[in-house]
């Protein structure tokens, strides 16, 4: 148990560095993989709103309706 707290400490510390540094992203690789990751999260936004039933604005006329 005292592992996983120290472990998790350390991640907070170099998480914390990287914040204070600016550095997000150790390789050009880590850049890609982020940009692949947002194209598909907009993608599937996207998906999600086209499938959203839209309701109709205005009054029906019913005396156009055969």
């Amino acid at each position: 148990m005292m592992s996983q707290s120290t472990d998790l400490e350390n991640e907070i510390q170099y998480f914390l560095s990287q914040l204070a540094r600016k550095t997000f992203f150790e390789t050009k690789w880590d850049i890609a993989a982020f940009a692949i990751f947002l194209i598909v999260v907009g993608e599937c936004i996207a998906q999600h709103e086209a499938y959203i039933p839209r309701s109709k604005v205005g009054i029906d006329n019913l005396a156009i309706e055969p």
